[in-house]
């Protein structure tokens, strides 16, 4: 798990990154579907905060398009300046497969999953096991992953390698402490502590008041079943890096 954000975590007072973010999406963002229109509506408030977006389309056929259409999007990408965060839609971002790593490589990359694609309906047995492999690799590589429902969330949880945590409880200053929670990976469930300490706070663009943390917690992978090949010493923990940010009410 790597954390990641526009603001996130904030350092110093509050400034909106002003880095220019680009989305990338398959086919006709203008298509009238609840996908095409979640997506929209995200652009919608970027422009409305004045916030700079490169509008990038990767072609037709997703999630299954041709080795040239897919070759040509993850090149046209790999061209983006380095450092411009990265959003991807989902439904092309599982074409992607292992080599997702190289656009995150360059970028911090996000993929925005409405629902697993090979999960869909009317796939053949083998077509769902292609796509589902595909979008398990890529997901590896994403940097943050957003979701349109809790259900898509857990669903990535349990069968995409995705880990998920959900804070229950903080204890401490205004300045560091220890957050409590759930963290989620592999269909385990476990309540971990995290040490956090604060980076930045300051007004937002929204006219609110927040504080940006950060914080690691070491993650043993046996504890998610997370054990069945042995790769060595090295890899029995995983080091999670938290990027937190609270608003003041």
């Amino acid at each position: 798990m790597k954390a990641m954000w526009l603001v996130q975590p904030m350092r110093g007072r509050y400034k909106l990154n002003t880095t220019p973010i680009v989305f990338a999406y398959p086919g006709d963002i203008n298509t009238q579907s609840g996908g095409y229109g979640y997506d929209r509506r995200i652009l919608r408030e970027w422009e409305r905060l004045g916030h700079p977006i490169k509008l990038e389309g990767v072609g037709d056929d997703y999630p299954r398009p041709t080795r040239s259409t897919r070759d040509a999007a993850l090149t046209r990408l790999m061209k983006q300046p380095i450092g411009w965060p990265m959003i991807v839609d989902g439904l092309a971002f599982a074409a992607f497969g292992n080599r997702a790593a190289a656009l995150a490589d360059r970028h911090p990359l996000v993929a925005l999953v409405h629902h697993p694609v090979g999960l869909e309906t009317g796939l053949d047995r083998d077509t769902s096991r292609k796509l589902i492999a595909d979008e398990t690799a890529a997901l590896a590589a994403a940097h943050r992953v957003i979701v349109t429902s809790p259900t898509t969330a857990r669903t990535l949880t349990d069968k995409f390698g995705v880990a998920t945590f959900k804070s229950t409880a903080y204890k401490g200053s205004a300045d560091k402490g220890v957050l409590s929670g759930v963290l989620s990976f592999h269909g385990v469930d476990k309540p971990i502590d995290v040490e956090i300490e604060k980076v930045g706070e300051g007004k937002d663009p929204w006219g609110g008041y927040r504080a940006g943390f950060v914080g690691t917690y070491t993650m043993t992978r046996a504890d998610f079943g997370v054990d069945q090949f042995d790769l060595g010493p090295a890899s029995t923990t995983v080091e999670l890096t938290f990027g937190i940010e609270g608003t003041k009410k």
